[in-house]
């Protein structure tokens, strides 16, 4: 048999929580050859069972019907904000297990929910419970957190203790969206506290507000003018493991594919690769970057660097050929630090 090739789909497509796995012989296969091709079928489907016996998995024989298989209705109501929208993709991310569960009465609930920090905690709580229990009614666990949530939040009025929310993040702090590439998908993920850097403290990318929230009274009214501009990205393995050096190499094109096209998660947001830090690099983690071209008359948006701009801001290093290097040098401006003084 040839050897093993990996592929992946010019497309992202939505997780399974099962898969199918085919072992075929090619129609053209000349008969002379078909006995010996046979053997090899035989002995690969062997060795699957060996494996399945090592490890004590059950072992279950029974015939199968197959369909075109289900076809996914698109899943991207128009909520109102970036983070409804984002928590939004956090639930559809969850693939076959969420879209087969969300019913007109599920998302017409959630269309109540007006406020952002509320909205997004309850999608997180949907999506934990959706990723422990594969058959969990999402109507009932939505309308049992919204109670529980109105007891605890009865409860807090009585006392006046501050606590740390997407909108006023630790100092030096801010939240940021993570997602997570593979082969076959995009995985979002929760919002990231992610320590400040010199690009994330800049208002001329879009302002810290875009990414999360510092704790001047100020900064409500930029949080519903703003968007968020910026995305920490990690490129990983199905499991979100390791992608390991084999498997990089048959699948090189599609992750350039990433870094050059970029992706898109809330509607009408392209997110392209800006850069990433040292470390980061280490870890296959990078920064992607909105960049939003709109006329100084919209009042809903600013305009923010372009790519272009972004790298003459953070500073000239044409004299430095070597790659690492240069690279290296930009890198700086993406290492974790905290405001002290400004320097003109």
């Amino acid at each position: 048999m040839d050897n093993f090739i990996r592929i992946v789909p010019r497309e992202s497509r939505p997780l399974c929580s099962t898969f199918r796995l085919l072992i075929k012989l090619d129609n053209s296969t000349l008969p002379a050859s078909s006995t010996r091709h046979l053997n090899e079928i035989k002995l690969v489907f062997s060795h699957f069972l060996a494996f399945f016996s090592r490890n004590y998995i059950t072992i279950t024989y029974g015939s199968i019907q197959t369909s075109p298989g289900l076809n996914l209705r698109p899943l991207k109501p128009p909520f109102s904000s970036f983070i409804k929208n984002y928590a939004w993709s956090i639930l559809v991310s969850l693939g076959y297990r969420f879209h087969q569960r969300v019913t007109p009465l599920f998302t017409a609930k959630l269309y109540t929910i007006e406020d952002d920090e509320d909205f997004y905690h309850t999608c997180i709580h949907l999506w934990r419970r959706t990723k422990e229990h594969l058959f969990v009614d999402l109507y009932e666990e939505l309308i049992d957190y919204l109670s529980r949530q109105a007891r605890i939040r009865a409860e807090e009025r009585q006392t006046f203790l501050s606590k740390t929310t997407i909108k006023q993040p630790p100092k030096n702090y801010q939240y940021v969206p993570s997602v997570t590439l593979t082969p076959t998908t995009i995985i979002v993920k929760p919002f990231k506290l992610c320590k400040t850097n010199r690009v994330l403290r800049e208002k001329k990318f879009g302002g810290p507000f875009n990414f999360a929230l510092g704790n001047s009274k100020t900064c409500f009214v930029f949080f519903f003018i703003l968007k968020i501009h910026f995305f920490l990205v990690e490129i990983r393995e199905e499991d979100c493991g390791v992608l390991y050096p084999l498997d990089f190499r048959q699948i090189r094109w599609k992750l350039k594919q990433f870094l050059v096209d970029g992706f898109t998660i809330v509607p009408n947001r392209l997110y392209k690769y800006l850069h990433h830090s040292q470390s980061q690099l280490k870890e296959k983690q990078f920064w992607f970057y909105h960049y939003n071209h709109l006329s100084i008359n919209d009042l809903n948006e600013y305009e923010n660097l372009s790519f272009d701009d972004a790298y003459l801001w953070m500073g000239n290093f044409d004299s430095e050929r070597v790659v690492a290097k240069h690279t290296a040098r930009i890198a700086q401006c993406f290492t974790s630090t905290e405001e002290t003084i400004q320097v003109y």
